[in-house]
């Protein structure tokens, strides 16, 4: 909700924030590191954008069944 209302860096603090509070292996961590991915393209940060969005590939290979749909839109 933040994001969509333009609030990048909130929507940052708070997901890094949240990440912090699972384990490291976490499965929902993908979804975070995808999103932190998502507002750092918004922001116009690629470097970082691609450092989420390759954390978020590397356990979704490590957690995920191969055949998982969501690997392909990290790559994509």
């Amino acid at each position: 909700v933040l994001a969509d209302m333009g609030r990048l860096n909130e929507a940052e603090k708070y997901l890094i924030h949240l990440q912090k509070e699972l384990p490291s292996d976490d499965p929902l961590l993908v979804g975070f590191y995808c999103n932190l991915g998502q507002l750092a393209d918004q922001k116009g940060d690629y470097d970082t954008s691609l450092k989420w969005y390759r954390k978020s590939l590397k356990l979704s290979i490590k957690t995920c069944p191969s055949d998982y749909a969501n690997i392909g839109n990290t790559y994509n």
